[in-house]
């Protein structure tokens, strides 16, 4: 079997036509860095999903693995465009396990997303150590209809938008909790064996935002392991808290407008999240 530090897995659509995202994600992780350990490995494991994955021009794709370094592999894989980020982690899941590959933490993104500052692996990995089943980002919404205070999720209150029903739940049930989705590599087969399938969406469906997306991925996915008696760290929902933990891309490849500290060791780092509520 070969064990990672950590895979670093990607959810990204053809149809976004942001490549550049993909390697600014590529140039961070290589970047990363652990406190105490030099010889730190990590798989980047890039889903590309598309209606007709067929047909696909994989040129642009392939000669992202070029990127390589000693320490961070690259692979690319190629799925039908189904369950947004939720399928993602699902497929890749799938994909490592056949090829008898693990890690000890793993965590999907979106392509537009990425850990802010070098030193986030120490972080990730205190927290996870807490118990929690992922570490993933608190939605909040101005259409509320739930402000339930949870005591066994690190955020004060939940908010629920009243748009959202997911399937076999009360709306007092529902947890808005979305990607990225990091967890240590082992949550997966306990996940897989509480609730099966990540997602209820359609293996066979394209790609639908508000089912697959929504109600079956963001909203879904958290509300089946809530309720299944799993506990989730929610990064706190403003935008300036998120920003202290995840470096926005947007398709134009621009940087996060708060601009990037620089800290030279992880008690800096940690100090600053802190500050902003999310440890």
């Amino acid at each position: 079997m070969i064990v990672y530090d950590y895979i670093h897995s990607i959810c990204y659509w053809d149809g976004n036509e942001r490549i550049i995202c993909l390697k600014t994600q590529i140039e961070k992780l290589i970047s990363t860095k652990h406190s105490s350990k030099k010889d730190f490995k990590i798989l980047c494991i890039i889903s590309i999903r598309s209606n007709n994955k067929y047909v696909i021009d994989k040129s642009p794709y392939e000669l992202l693995k070029d990127m390589s370094t000693d320490n961070l592999d690259i692979e690319i894989i190629y799925n039908f465009n189904w369950g947004g980020t939720v399928g993602t982690l699902w497929d890749t899941y799938k994909y490592l396990t056949i090829n008898n590959i693990s890690s000890y933490i793993i965590g999907t993104w979106e392509d537009d997303a990425i850990f802010k500052h070098d030193l986030w692996f120490d972080v990730v990995e205190e927290l996870l150590l807490k118990d929690y089943i992922y570490i993933g980002s608190l939605h909040e919404t101005h259409n509320i209809i739930n402000q339930k205070k949870y005591s066994e999720l690190n955020y004060k209150f939940n908010y629920t938008a009243d748009i959202v029903r997911v399937p076999g739940f009360e709306i007092s049930q529902v947890f808005w909790v979305e990607d990225p989705y990091i967890l240590f590599f082992k949550n997966l087969k306990i996940i897989e064996e509480k609730i099966g399938c990540f997602t209820r969406a359609k293996q066979g469906e394209e790609y639908i935002y508000g089912t697959h997306g929504i109600i079956h991925g963001e909203v879904g996915f958290p509300t089946r392991l809530v309720n299944a008696g799993f506990k989730i760290y929610g990064i706190p929902s403003s935008r300036r808290s998120q920003e202290s933990f995840i470096l926005f891309l947007d398709p134009f490849n621009e940087l996060s407008k708060s601009g990037s500290k620089t800290y030279t060791n992880i008690e800096g780092y940690k100090n600053e999240l802190k500050s902003q509520g999310i440890i």
